[in-house]
């Protein structure tokens, strides 16, 4: 009987043993859930962080958050508070970043933009000219830069992919003879520029092609058409989107044909991928669909000054419209009814202090963009935030992904997009950019009528 009731007990106390040891590990594992969740016990309280991935370039930067040294170096993750936090990134022999951040509770904040400039910098002379440049343009990968040397008509690329910057001259000084340059577009894979011109007070549309300049080729003359608008339609340039006489059309520019109107009574349009949207005469907004009605997204007065865009950033599209000084952005699916536009979530609804002129899109959509003038704003898609401020002059041009520069009293001035991080970092009079591999800025120089391009080592 004693036996009996000795394993009775043996077997309870096992069974005891086995729920607490399994509630332990139960508890633990929530425990450590919540904490790589971000929650914390704060005055009693339940409260959950956010974390924030901080990197910089050069990596390995010492950063401060609320005055505190952190031990890890850029790139590093850390979990914070809910809240406002002072970010200081800095390295010896750089220039110091820093910013105020939004922290917020089971939020994912990428800082992976901060660039830090190497101070003991000596500008390198890689080419020089007795004229000046009339045109300085980048392509979107950071990889090659346009200029036309105004003396002699000359179109030049450099490229600056590695260590070796190399120029070339292309052949395309007899296609754009008389022709006054409006503005240049590249290609997403960076091989093709349009050029809209002006000729005998006629607009004129240029593609030069950078790998091949012997195919290059004006396409207004190619195909006997006058267009007002045009854009590519795919990665390589091969397809281009155009307004002529009011119809929206496809040109096949290898094949030299044109489709039938895809749409009518359009005077202006935008386009993301196979997304079409188009602002027509009477000044409705409609989405461009294959088939025979298009979406009517909504509908503004005549005497309003409208603007359009659109883009798509972390699989959400995005559609802004501007409309004299307001501004709203739809965020979501398009709709597929006429007048349906509330379907979308609105992201921004404000009014700017000016009235944009330009509005467009940056970094693979994240960062949409109007101005006016001096005048800046800002849409950071990521963060639903919009920054505004002002700029030494009208004419700005991004350094990177994130970094927008312009030229003031002789000193190329730089800023983060929301406009933060301020600095002058070198004398130029002209545009710039950094190379992909984020090692040099190259900008050029103009002083009594004679042009230096330039480079110099931003990182170590």
């Amino acid at each position: 009987m004693d036996r009996e009731r000795k394993k009775r007990i043996q077997t309870i106390r096992l069974i005891i043993t086995e729920v607490i040891m399994v509630v332990t590990v139960v508890v633990a594992v929530v425990i450590l859930t919540f904490i790589a969740m971000g929650y914390n016990v704060r005055n009693g309280e339940l409260d959950q962080s956010g974390l924030v991935q901080i990197q910089s370039k050069p990596s390995g930067a010492v950063v401060q958050i609320d005055g505190e040294v952190m031990s890890a170096r850029t790139g590093m993750s850390k979990m914070l508070t809910a809240g406002e936090h002072r970010v200081q990134i800095s390295k010896k022999d750089y220039d110091t970043w820093e910013n105020d951040i939004i922290s917020k509770s089971g939020w994912l904040l990428r800082l992976d933009y901060p660039r830090l400039f190497y101070q003991n910098r000596t500008p390198e002379v890689l080419q020089e000219y007795p004229s000046d440049i009339e045109i300085f343009s980048t392509s979107p990968n950071r990889e090659k830069i346009i200029y036309a040397i105004s003396s002699v008509k000359e179109w030049k690329i450099l490229s600056i992919r590695g260590d070796n910057a190399e120029e070339k001259t292309i052949d395309i000084a007899d296609l754009l003879a008389q022709h006054e340059i409006l503005s240049l577009k590249w290609s997403d894979n960076s091989d093709k520029i349009l050029i809209k011109t002006a000729k005998d007070n006629n607009i004129e549309w240029i593609i030069v092609n950078t790998r091949e300049p012997e195919k290059s080729v004006n396409l207004s003359q190619a195909f006997g058409m006058r267009f007002s608008e045009m854009d590519f339609a795919n990665d390589i340039g091969e397809r281009m989107l155009a307004v002529e006489n009011g119809n929206l059309r496809s040109l096949m520019v290898n094949d030299k044909t044109v489709s039938q109107a895809l749409a009518s009574n359009v005077e202006t349009f935008v386009l993301n991928g196979k997304d079409v949207v188009y602002l027509t005469n009477g000044h409705e907004i409609k989405l461009y669909q294959d088939g025979p009605d298009d979406i009517l997204l909504s509908s503004y007065p005549l005497e309003q000054n409208i603007k359009i865009s659109i883009g798509e950033y972390l699989s959400e599209k995005y559609l802004f419209v501007v409309s004299d000084r307001k501004i709203v952005a739809y965020k979501g699916d398009f709709p597929t009814k006429d007048d349906s536009l509330a379907e979308m979530e609105v992201a921004l609804d404000t009014e700017l202090p000016f009235s944009p002129e330009i509005i467009q899109t940056y970094t693979g959509n994240e960062l949409f963009l109007m101005s006016s003038g001096k005048n800046i704003a800002v849409f950071d898609a990521e963060l639903a935030k919009l920054s505004q401020y002002e700029i030494e002059d009208d004419k700005y041009f991004f350094l990177d992904g994130y970094m927008i520069a312009t030229i003031g009293d002789g000193k190329m001035i730089v800023r983060d997009f929301d406009g933060t991080n301020r600095r002058e970092i070198t004398d130029a009079t002209g545009g710039g950019t950094i190379s992909r591999d984020d090692k040099y800025l190259y900008y050029y120089k103009t002083e009594r009528g004679n042009t230096t391009i330039l480079r110099e080592k931003i990182i170590e």
